[in-house]
């Protein structure tokens, strides 16, 4: 009778690498222990014993592949090539990217769960890009920074006041939001003075608050919340730009060869 001998997938071959790696270092450190003559210094022998718990605690807990790189240089591409499904959209907006994490199904099924920001994360991004957004036009030209003195003001953030997500959600939509529109709409000219090399960054913030400026109620509301999405409909989904601003995080759990249950790919889009 004819065998199949199943080929290991790349994470079950590096967690049996990584095995085999320890065995040999604990090995050669005991060795070392017992020289009487060369044997290394005790602090060069400590950091031998806390590489070999940090790579036990990595084959333990599992392994985090990052994949990084500068926008739109397709490292979602190469993990739908890795995993052998389009499940990450490609060419979304720098302002809108998120972050994903990729895991093995436990029960063979796909799925994805989209998690979105709390109120209180989201106010805190936007109170940020509106205080980096006021920097660089106050130091665009004279002319400009006496503008920005003219222009709207925002209210200032009681954050003891908004103690739990539905407080400051309705906060957000009911006074934040129409205070920023204003905003946005009496300084948006500002930017013409700015000298051409911060234009992107500038724009970039502004096309941030211009998405969350517009969010609808339904949209808040979901805000603290998750929710399943067909991982087939997951990229049309966060290709929405108004929505993507307010997810946090999309985790999708995949029947993929390349995956076992010890690694999780971030996917920072």
């Amino acid at each position: 009778m004819d065998t199949c001998i199943r080929t290991p997938t790349l994470p079950e071959q590096f967690s049996r690498d990584l095995g085999e790696l320890i065995d040999e270092l604990t090995a050669t450190g005991e060795h070392l222990q017992r020289l009487h003559f060369g044997r290394p210094n005790d602090g060069l022998m400590a950091d031998w014993r806390q590489t070999i718990t940090w790579l036990r605690e990595l084959s333990e807990h599992g392994l985090k592949l990052a994949v990084l790189g500068s926008f739109s240089s397709g490292k979602s591409t190469l993990i739908n090539t890795l995993l052998g499904v389009d499940c990450l959209a490609v060419g979304v907006q720098a302002t809108t990217a998120t972050v994903t994490r990729i895991r093995l199904s436990p029960d063979g099924q796909n799925s994805a769960q989209v998690q979105y920001k709390s109120a209180r994360a989201l106010l805190a991004e936007i109170q940020q890009q509106v205080d980096a957004d006021r920097v660089t036009l106050g130091n665009a030209s004279g002319q400009a920074a006496a503008a920005l003195v003219e222009a709207p003001s925002l209210p200032d953030i009681d954050w003891s006041s908004l103690d739990d997500d539905a407080g400051a959600s309705a906060w957000l939509r009911d006074h934040y939001l129409p205070a920023l529109r204003a905003y946005l709409a009496a300084t948006d000219r500002l930017g013409t003075d700015l000298p051409a090399a911060e234009r992107p960054g500038w724009q970039m913030g502004r096309a941030f608050l211009r998405l969350v400026s517009v969010l609808d109620r339904a949209l808040i509301d979901q805000l603290g919340g998750s929710e399943p999405v067909e991982p087939d409909a997951l990229t049309v989904f966060v290709a929405d730009e108004t929505r993507a601003v307010c997810i946090d995080e999309v985790r999708l759990a995949l029947d993929s060869a390349f995956l076992n249950g010890d690694l999780e790919i971030l996917d920072t889009q």
